[in-house]
Parts: structure tokens; sequence; C-alpha cells
């Protein structure tokens, strides 16, 4: 991690989806659909129904990914996602910020979550935790994360693997 102080004085900082996220997605679900779209135009007219089935996930992917924002402010983070809606916690609402990575079983929705996330526990005992995919940001956008949240929330539970020298 270099040595740079990230100030988010009366600012924010919106952290999105990298790029290289929407080329892994978006090239997994247009290369069918391109397949298929040259496959109805110059083979058969069957084809068509697939050109349809793989139009949708190459929409939903792009859907997914757009939505994906991490906002950093003065006050505290908000996370929204597609499916899990937008969540807000208050910096000194945080009790602990830990890195997780693979899936547990026994973990609720365990093998639905991301296989490297970010969970954000509040304080209050019956709110949900945040949970974010960091898998989806990129090295700088992470370290920046971590950065500010080791400034920001007392207990921060990182491997020394995820800082960046």
């Amino acid at each position: 991690m270099s040595g740079q102080i990230i100030d988010l004085r009366g600012e924010e900082r919106t952290l999105r989806a990298n790029k290289t996220a929407y080329m892994v997605l978006v090239g997994m679900c247009g290369g069918l659909f391109v397949l298929s779209l040259i496959f109805a135009l110059f083979i058969h007219q069957t084809f068509w129904t697939a050109v349809a089935i793989f139009f949708v996930p190459l929409i939903l992917a792009v859907t997914l990914l757009h939505y994906f924002t991490v906002v950093l402010s003065k006050t505290g983070i908000l996370y929204r996602t597609l499916f899990a809606g937008t969540v807000m916690f208050e910096w000194n609402d945080i009790h602990d910020a830990e890195m997780k990575i693979g899936y547990l079983r026994n973990e609720p929705g365990g093998m639905f979550r991301p296989p490297f996330r970010l969970v954000l526990t509040p304080k209050d005992p019956s709110r949900r935790s945040m949970v974010i995919n960091v898998k989806l940001l990129s090295r700088t956008d992470c370290s920046e994360l971590i950065q500010v949240l080791e400034s920001k929330v007392a207990e921060c539970n990182f491997p020394t693997i995820i800082h960046r020298r």
C-alpha cells in the first residue's frame, strides 16, 4: 500500500466495477450471443431461440455491473447492488471490518456469497452485515477502500497479503 493518506473531507469517492469485470462477464455472455447470432443469420433460423436465450444474460451482466457502486464519504459508506439494494453505514456504526475469502457452507447464504468479500459488521445486532464483492473492484480502488476503513473503523482484520507494497 502506498504511503498516501486518503482524506475524505467534504468529498465523496465513488468506486465502481472495473473494466476487467465488464470484459469477462460481457465476453462470456456476449460471445455466446454473437455466435448464436451468426448461426441464426447464416446457418439456420432455429438459432434465433439461442440468440434470445443468450441476450438475457448479456443484459443482466451489464445491468449487474452498472448497479455495483461503493460510495465513501466523510460520514459513512454506501453500497449498492442490483439484487441486494442499497445499504448505508455511518463510520461510527461499524463494529468491525473483515476480509473473507472462500465459501463456508455453514454461513447463511454461504455458497451464494462472493468468493472475495469485505464484511462490515454493524454495532447494532438487529442490522444485517454489509457484504461487498471486492472482486469487482480494481486493485487501486480495493487498496483505497481498505485504507479508508483502517482509518475510520477501530477493528479491522485484513490479511497482510491484501496490502500493496
